[in-house]
């Protein structure tokens, strides 16, 4: 399952997140991981009202479905 920021460029992929890190901890005997960075755009054209901005549920599911994989992968 995947979603796409508005102009359908990039796509996100929570569960690419948990296969990854399942994948280097197989294949590199579980090393120590840091993820320093993850997010996603978000297309605005400049009519966004200040609250349509502020209540951000776009990025706020991205980071919700990728922290759930993440603590799958950890589990």
């Amino acid at each position: 399952m995947f979603f796409r920021e508005d102009r359908g460029i990039l796509h996100s992929v929570p569960e690419g997140l948990r296969k990854v890190l399942n994948y280097i901890k197989d294949k590199y005997n579980n090393p120590t991981v840091y993820l320093k960075e993850n997010g996603i755009n978000d297309y605005d054209d400049g009519r966004k009202s200040r609250g349509d901005i502020l209540n951000d549920t776009f990025r706020i599911k991205y980071h919700e479905d990728h922290l759930q994989q993440l603590y799958k992968a950890i589990m």
